[in-house]
């Protein structure tokens, strides 16, 4: 039987290899043997931030590679699993706010 972190590092190695499917909360937490809610409690608490944000990570470093590697905007946005670039500026958007708030003194 798996121990909490074997969990998560079994989430984290599915998602290495599955992010350009842009796994939902209930297939992650399905390939944990988890519910949902448990999973992302979970989750969150071994690798310190959410399944969401942590594929969201996952995502955008893919795009940068492929970018860099002289792919279109387009080409690269939907090789990672999103549905275009509109997808990609959210994406972009929601991580920079994500960092702002973790990174802003109070």
């Amino acid at each position: 039987m798996m121990n909490d972190y074997e969990r998560v590092a079994t989430v984290i190695r599915y998602l290495d290899r599955h992010h350009t499917e842009q796994p939902d909360l209930t297939e992650l937490a399905r390939s944990a043997g988890l519910s949902p809610f448990h999973f992302h409690r979970l989750f969150s608490a071994g690798a310190v931030v959410t399944p969401k944000d942590f594929l969201q990570c996952l995502t955008l470093e893919h795009v940068k590679t492929l970018l860099r590697n002289g792919e279109s905007v387009l080409d690269a946005a939907l090789n990672a699993g999103l549905s275009g670039p509109g997808r990609l500026h959210d994406l972009c958007v929601s991580l920079d706010q994500i960092w702002f708030r973790r990174n802003t003194v109070r």
